[in-house]
């Protein structure tokens, strides 16, 4: 199978995982899930590490914890964002 293929069958299962992890508004489901994506990046540990923190704030936004979400996304924004290249 090729590449492109793979990607495309990864990113439907985690998308529609995600989902339905958001329709049960099961947290630990989210983790697996973000597990999961994360685990398809192999080789980039910085790009697997940013997927997994993507999903989980999706997670939040989409179940109306304001409370995890804002502390990821700041988390998120900080880390992926907000650093400083010396140059």
């Amino acid at each position: 199978m090729s590449l492109p293929a793979r990607v495309g069958i990864n990113s439907r299962i985690g998308y529609k995982s995600l989902q339905k992890a958001i329709r049960e508004k099961n947290e630990q489901y989210a983790y697996r899930v973000a597990s999961f994506t994360k685990s398809t990046y192999i080789g980039n540990a910085s790009t697997s590490q940013k997927a997994f923190d993507y999903k989980l704030i999706e997670f939040y936004r989409e179940t109306n914890d304001t409370l995890k979400y804002f502390r990821s996304a700041v988390e998120y924004y900080d880390k992926y964002f907000m650093s400083v290249s010396s140059c």
